[in-house]
C-alpha cells in the first residue's frame, strides 16, 4: 500500500456517476482482498465484523465552497489568506489531501489551523520554550 496514489476529480455526468457508484459497489463485494479505509487507519478487510457498510455513498461537490456565488467568493478570499500560512508540505497528516484543501476545510469550519501537526508543534514549542526558543 506504500505505492498508492489518490486522485480526486469532479464527475458531473449523472450516467458516469452511476457507473462509478456501480463499480464501487461491485468492488466492495470482494471479501478476499478488499479493505475498508477508515479514518482511524485500521483498514480491516471488508468481511471483518468491524465494517459497518450499511448506508449508500454520498457524493460531495469538492469544488464548491457555497451554493451562493457571493459567499463562495468571500470564502475563497479567506482560503487565499489562510493557505500561505500553512506549511505547504501537503503531508496529509491533518486528514486533508493537501494544504489548500485544509484551508478550504478551515473556511468551511470543518477543520481548524491546529489540525496541521506542524502548526500545532510550533504552537507547543512557543508555549514551552517561548517565542524565541529560549
Amino acid at each position: 500500500m506504500e505505492q498508492r496514489i489518490e486522485v480526486v476529480t469532479p464527475v458531473f455526468d449523472k450516467e458516469l456517476q452511476k457507473e462509478i457508484y456501480d463499480v464501487m459497489e461491485f468492488q466492495l463485494q470482494d471479501n478476499t482482498h478488499a479493505r475498508f479505509i477508515d479514518p482511524d487507519h485500521i483498514n480491516k478487510y471488508v468481511d471483518s465484523p468491524l465494517i459497518r457498510y450499511d448506508k449508500p455513498f454520498e457524493a460531495r461537490n469538492i469544488l464548491q465552497l457555497s451554493d451562493d456565488m457571493g459567499e463562495a467568493l468571500r470564502m475563497m478570499e479567506k482560503v487565499d489568506k489562510i493557505f500561505p500560512t500553512l506549511p505547504g508540505l501537503d503531508c496529509g497528516s491533518c486528514g486533508a489531501p493537501n494544504c489548500h484543501a485544509l484551508a478550504e476545510d478551515i473556511v468551511r469550519k470543518d477543520a481548524v489551523m491546529e489540525d496541521c501537526i506542524h502548526i500545532l508543534r510550533e504552537q507547543y514549542e512557543n508555549l514551552l520554550l517561548g517565542k524565541n526558543g529560549k
